[in-house]
């Protein structure tokens, strides 16, 4: 077992513990469901793009679903997509990457989820009255 599976395993359990403790029965569902959604999206990425997003990115997102639950973890790789390719975008444009070259997506999953643990209710409400 690798240290991150490791991390990934402490960090799930965790975040369960957390929610149960926070917010009852439903808080672990939330949770898991949480997981589901985080790993579900970046399983479907990974194996849709023949491995253009690293495996330890799927742990990644599941640990942040364990603890955002589903809502939040959505926000959170949606925040990833854009910053990671913003990011990308201005390495491209100053020429330290070329096209087709890997930026590790990691960085990028963990700043969402910053984002959507400091800021994520406040973002979505925000979101939700913006579509009326």
């Amino acid at each position: 077992m690798e240290v991150m599976d490791l991390a990934i395993y402490l960090g799930a359990v965790l975040g369960i513990l957390f929610n149960l403790k926070n917010f009852g029965f439903q808080g672990a569902l939330f949770s898991i469901k949480g997981a589901i959604y985080g790993a579900g999206i970046i399983s479907l990425i990974f194996y849709v793009s023949n491995g253009g997003m690293g495996e330890g990115d799927i742990g990644i997102a599941a640990l942040l679903g364990f603890w955002l639950g589903w809502k939040s973890v959505i926000l959170s790789i949606a925040i990833a997509f854009l910053a990671g390719g913003l990011v990308a975008g201005v390495l491209l444009l100053l020429k330290l990457k070329r096209f087709g070259e890997k930026v590790p997506f990691g960085p990028f999953l963990a700043l969402g989820g910053g984002i959507a643990f400091l800021k994520g209710s406040f973002l979505i409400e925000l979101y939700w009255r913006s579509l009326g």
